[in-house]
């Protein structure tokens, strides 16, 4: 153990040097081929490692095996997000309005780490068995299916044969050298939710002669903020998230319609269920009062 702690700080100038690589060169979800390439580069670098690419899109799997023994997947994600970075350092992100500001660049790099480690091992005789090393495209979005890249890498039977596997997610509230771990549910389901209120729209002088799809909403939104604590146990944990809405064009001009992007999180799949019905009835609620409200549901993955 000793040995092996002592190869892994040895690593610390290149694990740098590869986190800041990718991090100047972010790649949002279905998009990763430069990270990918990026990727099988390093990997292939490592002698006895054996390189498989575009695995569910752009994931890509890496395998070292050595005599008889378990198999054991390590895996990490490496897509980016659209968000624009503001901070002013060398390895600032290269591509206009996408970053790295979830860690998929450190965790790509915690990988690559791991396998160089690992090769070492197994050249040294250490260590016996396979392990896999799984780059995985796609977590913080879903394609037009309503899969990740989690679910096609899954599908392309990445796991089969696997006897356990591994994964991480860096956490910026803790201390250096911390390490987390859970006993059941470590992260929750996450679902969103897309909602529509139709109404007629009309002047802003006379919203009287029409149907406010504005006004609607604000009848909607305290239903959907009170779900959560309603529909479970205040001791089950429930998030209901609204992130986006937009309607109109003119600050005079009463719009048609509104729409809304929102997320919903919760550890139990019976509340997964009642709440996302909920969320589409409090959409309905428009209804009511002579517009026409609707929602749709695009389920993620359950609970971790």
């Amino acid at each position: 153990m000793h040995d092996i702690v002592k190869h892994a700080s040895e690593l610390e100038e290149q694990l740098i040097a590869w986190r800041r690589e990718l991090h100047a060169q972010p790649e949002c979800s279905f998009q990763e081929e430069e990270t990918a390439a990026y990727v099988v580069d390093v990997l292939s670098s490592i002698p006895g490692m054996v390189v498989e690419t575009n695995v569910g899109g752009h994931g890509v799997v890496g395998s070292l095996r050595a005599g008889v023994g378990k198999t054991i997947a390590l895996r990490a994600d490496m897509d980016a997000l659209p968000i624009t970075e503001t901070n002013q350092v060398s390895y600032t992100s290269k591509n206009l309005g996408v970053m790295h500001a979830c860690g998929h660049d450190a965790h790509t790099a915690i990988l690559l780490g791991a396998a160089a480690l690992i090769g070492e091992l197994i050249q040294a005789g250490a260590i016996t068995g396979t392990v896999l090393f799984l780059f995985q495209p796609a977590e913080e979005a879903m394609d037009s299916d309503g899969k990740t890249g989690a679910m096609h890498m899954l599908e392309a039977g990445v796991l089969k044969g696997v006897n356990m596997a591994f994964a991480l997610h860096v956490c910026p509230w803790h201390e250096k050298e911390t390490i987390q771990l859970h006993t059941g549910a470590s992260m929750a389901s996450f679902d969103v939710f897309k909602g529509r209120i139709k109404g007629t729209g009309g002047h802003g002088a006379y919203p009287h002669l029409g149907v406010d799809p504005v006004w609607l909403l604000s009848q909607v939104l305290p239903v959907l903020y009170s779900l959560p604590g309603r529909l479970s146990s205040p001791l089950e944990p429930t998030v209901l998230s609204i992130g986006k809405i937009s309607g109109g064009d003119a600050n005079n001009v009463i719009p048609a319609e509104v729409y809304v992007e929102g997320t919903m999180r919760c550890y139990d799949e019976t509340i997964r269920e009642s709440l996302g019905q909920e969320i589409k009835r409090a959409f309905h609620l428009a209804n009511v009062f002579g517009g026409n409200g609707s929602c749709e549901i695009e389920r993620g993955e359950p609970a971790l």
